[in-house]
C-alpha cells in the first residue's frame, strides 16, 4: 500500500500505466554491467550515468567492491564528460575517496517488515554527483 492508502497496482489503469512508462524511456537505456566498460563506452557530453554501486564494507552483494574498486571507480568518474549521480552508504572511506564530487546526505527510514508496527532504523546515505 502506499501512503494515501491506495493500492499501488492497479488492473484498470495498467495499460495506460505501461504506456506512461514506455513513452518516457523511450531512449533511455538500462544496462548492468561492470563500470570499467560500461561508463567509458557511453560517456558521452550529453551521457547520464546513475550509479548504485555496492556499498562500502557491507558484504553480500552479487559482486562485492573492494577498495580498489571504489578508487577506480572515482578515477573514471573525474574523467567523465557527461553527467553521473551515485547513492552508496555514508562512511569516511567513501568521503574521503568522492571528495572533489558533491556530496549530499541524505536521511531514509529502512525497516525489515512491510508491517506498520514495525521497527524502522533511519540511515544516512550520500548523493554523489558532479552536477
Amino acid at each position: 500500500m502506499s501512503t494515501t492508502g491506495k493500492p499501488r497496482f492497479n488492473l484498470l489503469t495498467l495499460e495506460s500505466t505501461i504506456e506512461k512508462a514506455w513513452q518516457r524511456l523511450i531512449n533511455v537505456q538500462i544496462e548492468c554491467k561492470d563500470f570499467r566498460d560500461l561508463i567509458p563506452r557511453y560517456d558521452r557530453p550529453h551521457s547520464f550515468f546513475f550509479l548504485d554501486p555496492p556499498y562500502w564494507n557491507i558484504p553480500g552483494y552479487k559482486h562485492d567492491f573492494k577498495e580498489p574498486d571504489f578508487l577506480e571507480l572515482a578515477e573514471i568518474l573525474h574523467k567523465l564528460k557527461g553527467r553521473f549521480l551515485m547513492t552508496i552508504n555514508d562512511t569516511d572511506e567513501v568521503r574521503d575517496i568522492f571528495q572533489g564530487f558533491l556530496i549530499k546526505e541524505v536521511t531514509l527510514k529502512y525497516s525489515v517488515s512491510t508491517k506498520p508496527q514495525s521497527r524502522a532504523t533511519q540511515r544516512t546515505e550520500l548523493l554523489i554527483s558532479n552536477y
